[in-house]
């Protein structure tokens, strides 16, 4: 009774029973949780006027409230204390149960009245308690709204069904006993026997339902355990960033020293054209020079002085247009070296950072342009080997020597890949959590199905131990029945012992007597035998004795055989 919800069961039941009839008195929350002593009366005196129209008014409560329970003949005594504070928390409960406990019989007698009597009334009665158990299954279905789809869980709905035939059994028992039919009784004995049955073979079912959750539980489990173990998508396209910014980064770091590499190159490349401009300046001065001393010779007288002058500058001459040859030889060798560096240089960008960059875009579906996360644009890395100069002059910018730009094309990509990623994990994260939900649903169906096997081991260990105790008291009968039998046995026994005792003793008797009457007979002989000579008188005499011991010999030999014979049959 401490239970709120059964509290709240029975407030619902005694408010709709109120309000359906007809009460007039106040009807607020608080009236069927924590009453006052004047609203419960009232509440009272309304139902014992519904239970006995031509009954008296209530008088005082602590004495009209148990006589009417007791009249009505409720299991459980009503507390005369209760009724002095009737509204406390430890008072109120069994009150409001009494009264929920009046109304379900007063309702009862009202689907009886209506169909009928007691016999015809039972179906009326079975369908007042199915509604009693649909108010309290689900508030909404009694409060007249709108049938909404049933989201209660097979166990629930088991029980639902089991209550509605249960008050289905109480209304056809209640109905048959107040009308005294036998045959109703035994119909009704023979339908629960049907319906337990139905439900025996509904939780069998129920049991196999079980065992599939639970396996589909421990599926779902499994999946759970393999999803959390797995990375998730977004930790492993972070991670692939994390290797594209890092190939990004060397490869801006090859860029930069193969730029100022390419800088220094440049540089040593024009110091070398400029001294071959200088040195071919100065073979065409020289020349110019050697043309206008041609020139002067032709139009001049030459002393020997001015000819081994000239001789001394031609030398002169001569050997700084070697010196200028053998610079611009060295000049063109040593750009020769820079431009294979810078090739050797070239080909190691392109095999390195760039493959790695195309290797890491393909892993991310960003090439080749028709890939998901391209974007419809090519983003893959295409070494330019003449865009070197370009790639100086626009300072770092690498779509002349790449193909594309990392900044304007690169970026944004990685960054819708990134979204898109962070969204799919979105997605996963729900799924997760509705699996989650769903597993915690069927592990309280599992709970739920697990509570009704223990209290079914429960009812088996029970009848377990009746049948225990059964055969222990069957062996102890049998025990006993041994025992009598052992008991009858040896009596036997012990009759055919005293038997053979009572044969052996009429045996030695007629032993005896035969001894007897044998010494009597060579007595007998030997007198014969000494009176052969004597008279023949004495012969017929001795005939008649011997004749007459026979008679006394045969009568003896009679009464021992009869003796032994009714010792014999008294044995058996």
């Amino acid at each position: 009774m401490s239970d709120r919800a059964f509290q709240a069961e029975c407030a619902r039941s005694v408010g709709a029973y109120l309000t359906a009839r007809g009460y007039d008195g106040p009807l607020g929350p608080k009236t069927l949780s924590s009453p006052t002593t004047k609203e419960f009366l009232a509440v009272m005196g309304f139902l014992a006027r519904a239970a006995d129209p031509a009954g008296k008014p209530l008088g005082r409560p602590e004495d009209d409230v148990p006589a009417l329970f007791r009249r009505l003949r409720y299991p459980f005594a009503i507390s005369r204390t209760a009724l002095h504070s009737i509204g406390s928390s430890h008072t109120w409960p069994p009150l409001l149960a009494a009264l929920a406990w009046m109304v379900e019989l007063l309702a009862y007698r009202e689907a009886a009245a209506a169909g009928g009597g007691v016999g015809g009334g039972l179906a009326a009665a079975a369908a007042a308690a199915a509604a009693d158990v649909e108010r309290a299954a689900g508030p909404a279905a009694s409060a007249g709204h709108a049938a909404a789809p049933d989201r209660r869980s097979p166990v629930e709905l088991a029980k639902v069904r089991s209550d509605r035939a249960f008050y289905a059994y109480v209304a056809d028992s209640y109905g048959a006993f107040l009308a005294g039919g036998d045959a109703a009784a035994a119909a009704t004995a023979t339908r629960a026997c049907e319906r337990r049955a139905a439900f025996d073979a509904l939780e069998v079912r129920e049991n196999a339902r079980a065992e599939a959750l639970a396996g589909e539980v421990s599926a779902l489990q499994a999946r759970l355990a393999a999803l959390e173990a797995e990375p998730t998508p977004l930790a492993a396209a972070r991670a692939r960033a994390d290797e594209v910014a890092a190939d990004r980064a060397k490869l801006d770091s090859l860029l930069s020293s193969l730029r100022g590499h390419a800088d220094g190159l440049r540089s040593s490349l024009a110091d070398a054209r400029a001294r071959a401009g200088l040195a071919a300046e100065a073979a065409a001065s020289a020349q110019a020079a050697a043309a206008a001393a041609r020139k002067k010779v032709a139009t001049q007288s030459l002393s020997v002085d001015d000819a081994a002058r000239m001789e001394v500058e031609r030398a002169r001459l001569a050997g700084e247009v070697a010196d200028r040859a053998a610079a611009r030889t060295a000049a063109l060798a040593r750009s020769a070296e820079l431009e294979a560096a810078l090739a050797a240089a070239l080909d190691a960008l392109e095999a390195g950072p760039v493959a790695a960059y195309n290797d890491a875009a393909a892993r991310l579906g960003l090439v080749p342009r028709a890939a998901k996360r391209s974007g419809g644009a090519n983003l893959e890395a295409r070494l330019e080997r003449g865009g070197v100069a370009g790639a100086a002059a626009t300072g770092g910018d690498t779509t002349p020597l790449l193909g594309l730009c990392f900044k304007g094309a690169v970026r944004p990509a990685l960054e819708r890949a990134a979204a898109a990623t962070a969204q799919k994990a979105r997605h996963l994260e729900a799924e997760r959590r509705a699996l989650e939900e769903r597993l915690a649903e069927l592990e309280r169906s599992a709970r739920e199905r697990a509570d009704g096997v223990a209290a079914s081991e429960e009812a088996v260990a029970r009848l377990e131990a009746d049948l225990a105790a059964d055969r222990a008291a069957a062996d102890a009968a049998v025990s006993a029945a041994l025992a009598q039998a052992d008991a009858l046995k040896a009596e036997v026994e012990s009759l055919r012992g005293s038997a053979a005792g009572a044969a052996a003793a009429a045996e030695a008797e007629l032993a005896a007597a035969s001894a007897a009457a044998d010494g009597e007979v060579r007595s007998l002989a030997e007198g014969e035998a000494h009176l052969a000579g004597l008279l023949e008188k004495a012969v017929a005499a001795c005939l008649a004795h011997k004749e007459a011991v026979q008679a006394a010999v045969g009568r003896a030999a009679a009464g021992v055989g009869a003796e032994r014979d009714a010792v014999l049959s008294g044995g058996k």
